[in-house]
């Protein structure tokens, strides 16, 4: 073994001023641009799906869970929110986190335009990582509002809406939201941030807000107002009218007035001549087939100056223990279909559950193909590679046939004289493999670093071209091209056996 590590050593460096010289570039020169456009290729094509995966995750979860009726998709379908449901997801060892949220049909007008959206509100404990990566101006919304705070009205809209409808950062817009009303209730929001994750599915369309207004906007569930009218502000006896509002996304309900003197089911309650400083009635509301009740109290009382005022207050407020689907985010993206089986098995009858892949199978398809893609660059280039390879083996086989005879009259064994030549080649496969990486790895980086090739986000959902450094990809590639390069080198190699060491010592 030491002769044939040493004559092979001592070929490599006699190519400098040999006949094959050119061909040996050639051949190098084929595997170092080969190693180039596989790593490139396999480099893009796991950063489009890890860029895109994590956007359409982002977007929406690894799963998502909803009411049957609702069928996945984005249309209102409420239904009340699970404590222990809630608690088992959560502590399941492949979940990461979960969030309710609610989506609701709305439109958006600016001086200049009205636009069609749908509007997402989400959970204050949402991981709010995505939004940090898609945010190009301004902030995100506060995500903690509550009753506390409510008076607080921003949303994040995309860069494509806020081109469409000419507004600006701070600037203030009028949203109407379409819960089911007649007329549309309308809001004015904030603008606090912009977005652009280069899916233009969401980018036309999503409207993020917190999920406490938008569960208060969508009137899910049940809903009670009080109108208060006192006859005489001034009177010593109260005289007034309670006239009751209800509103129900099931025509299933009822509501009564909760008096001292027991209920009473009418649209309004007519006080007369009631003499004391303060009374307090109950407005409830309750939908028969969920059970789900929402109550006010209306009080009336003289102030300092002998005057009737009323206040109200809510007991109870429904829509907030409402959402339109879990989101489900899980550890690993691989365990997929692992989790989603496992998560089925812990909801109630009522609710369903579908993965990412299943709510955008027309991403996916455009993913999967960039793979085929990416297996033909790869068996194209391993294939040019030993074509190159092997006619540069033959020609240094040919060059070298005078040596080869005097070794065989030395008697040297033709597996010797095999490994010889195999050596060599390995020796420029490897050498070759290394040019590659470092070109293939630097080109790569500068990419991901600079973003210098741009492309259109309408077209391939980012702008501009992905890179991911998926280290285990990378390494099973190189071991791959170059047992596959040094396999197919013992052919050529094989050559050696057919040299008749007369004629080549002849000839030579």
């Amino acid at each position: 073994m030491q002769i044939v590590s040493l004559i092979a050593q001592k070929m490599r460096g006699q190519h400098s001023n040999g006949t094959s010289r050119p061909i040996v570039w050639i051949a190098l020169g084929a595997i170092i641009l080969g190693m180039v456009t596989m790593l490139i290729a396999l480099g893009m094509v796991n950063g489009f799906q890890k860029e895109i995966k994590s956007k359409m995750v982002g977007f929406g979860g690894h799963l998502k869970i909803f009411a049957n009726l609702q069928a996945g998709g984005d249309a209102l379908s409420p239904f009340e929110r699970i404590d222990s449901v809630e608690q088992k997801l959560i502590a399941h060892p492949l979940v990461q986190y979960i969030q309710p949220t609610v989506h609701l049909p709305g439109i958006i007008e600016s001086k200049k335009e009205l636009q069609g959206i749908v509007l997402k509100g989400i959970d204050p404990k949402n991981d709010t990582l995505f939004f940090q990566q898609i945010t190009q101006e301004g902030r995100q919304p506060q995500w903690n509002i509550d009753a506390s705070n409510d008076t607080i009205r921003e949303v994040m809209i995309s860069r494509h809406l806020q081109k469409e409808l000419g507004v600006a950062l701070n600037q203030k817009i009028s949203i109407y939201f379409l819960n089911g009303n007649e007329v549309p209730q309308q809001q004015n929001f904030t603008i606090c941030g912009i977005y652009e994750s280069g899916l233009e599915e969401f980018d036309h369309k999503m409207v993020f807000i917190p999920l406490y207004p938008l569960q208060k906007y969508s009137r899910m569930g049940i809903r009670a107002w009080i109108q208060a009218d006192i006859t005489d502000p001034e009177a010593t006896a109260l005289q007034a009218q309670l006239v009751a509002q209800v509103q129900s996304s099931s025509p299933d309900y009822q509501y009564y007035w909760k008096t001292a003197q027991g209920k009473y089911y009418a649209d309004t309650l007519t006080i007369e001549n009631l003499t004391g400083n303060e009374f307090s009635f109950l407005l409830m509301a309750i939908e028969n087939q969920t059970g789900l009740k929402d109550s006010i109290q209306v009080t009336l009382y003289k102030n300092t100056n002998q005057v009737w005022e009323y206040t109200y207050q809510y007991t109870d407020f429904p829509a907030q223990n409402m959402v339109g689907s879990y989101e489900v985010a899980l550890k690993d993206f691989d365990e997929l279909l692992i989790g989603q089986n496992a998560l089925y098995d812990l909801l109630p009858y009522q609710l369903g559950i579908e993965n990412v892949l299943e709510r955008h199978p027309e991403i996916i398809a455009w993913l999967n193909m960039l793979d085929i893609n990416v297996i033909i660059i790869i068996v194209m280039m391993i294939f040019i590679g030993i074509i190159n390879m092997t006619s540069a083996l033959l020609i240094i086989i040919l060059e070298k046939q005078n040596m080869i005879g005097t070794l065989k009259a030395l008697g040297m064994p033709n597996k010797m004289l095999v490994r010889i030549f195999f050596r060599h080649a390995l020796y420029l496969i490897t050498k070759g493999v290394l040019i590659g990486n470092a070109i293939g790895l630097g080109l790569m980086a500068i990419q991901k670093q600079f973003k210098w090739i741009k492309l259109d986000p309408e077209q391939y959902y980012v702008s501009a071209v992905p890179i991911d450094f998926d280290w285990v990809s990378i390494g099973l590639l190189n071991i791959f091209v170059v047992l596959v390069c040094a396999l197919a080198m013992f052919i050529p190699a094989f050559y050696v056996n057919r040299i008749s060491p007369i004629k080549a010592i002849r000839f030579s």
